[in-house]
């Protein structure tokens, strides 16, 4: 599992929060099961050329990483004119690939009933900024302008973006915290699946990225945070003067 949040802050800045927790099994060519690693590393790259950034969801090989390989082929485009059609080519590619890697056939492809991956792909500047793309014989993509949520979508912790609502203009300071709440409290919710945290902001013209030390003081104020609200919320049927 995994969770990622993008919003558009005022000025057009972008924020790009994911966990950073994967669930990976190395290839074995024997019939018992081979138990799932647990590592956390970072789930987005970066296509330098036009400032795209690519963050996935899914599982796969320790030495495997399809959001470096879309990243890589972003960055070799002269242009980008059709994002969203690029996208779906790349990944209609992709699943053939994956699938035949597999040992289907490619007269026995078929659409999966579940994207193989997902996809979000922020553009700084295209005229749309947040791009999922949902890998499947026939590939989609959503767009979004304002926020998005990638991998787990049904997480509860999505609740923050509706209820402080993501899609009204935000600082980038705001736009950044309620995405770090968003995905630290899916982590809460879902620690099997969703842990750790990384966050990246688009503004000025660049990309920055949180150092380890900010990530933890993030965390460090998350945890008092979730202290306060715990705290409120028992006390919110006592009469006090």
């Amino acid at each position: 599992m995994t969770m990622q949040v993008g919003i558009r802050a005022v000025d057009n800045s972008l924020v790009l929060a994911s966990d950073t927790k994967w669930r990976v099994g190395e290839p074995s060519d024997s019939d018992s099961p081979v138990a799932d690693t647990f590592v956390h590393r970072s789930k987005i790259a970066f296509a330098a050329r036009h400032d795209i950034a690519v963050a996935m969801s899914g599982t796969g090989s320790l030495g495997d990483n399809p959001a470096s390989d879309l990243a890589e082929f972003l960055a070799g485009q002269e242009t980008i004119p059709k994002l969203s059609l690029l996208l779906e080519e790349w990944g209609n590619r992709l699943f053939k690939k994956q699938q035949m890697s597999d040992g289907m056939d490619q007269d026995d492809l078929k659409q999966l009933a579940f994207p193989l991956f997902t996809f979000l792909v922020v553009s700084p500047h295209s005229e749309v900024c947040f791009y999922k793309l949902r890998i499947n014989l026939t590939s989609s993509t959503d767009l979004s302008n304002s926020f998005i949520v990638n991998g787990h979508e049904n997480n509860p912790a999505i609740f923050w973006l509706e209820y402080i609502k993501a899609n009204k203009p935000l600082s980038l300071d705001s736009a950044t915290g309620i995405a770090a709440v968003t995905l630290l409290s899916g982590g809460e919710i879902n620690p099997y699946g969703v842990g750790g945290l990384e966050i990246h902001q688009w503004t000025s013209g660049r990309w920055g990225h949180f150092t380890p030390k900010q990530i933890q003081a993030t965390e460090n104020r998350f945890a008092k945070f979730q202290k306060r609200l715990t705290q409120s919320a028992c006390e919110m049927s006592v009469d006090r003067p």
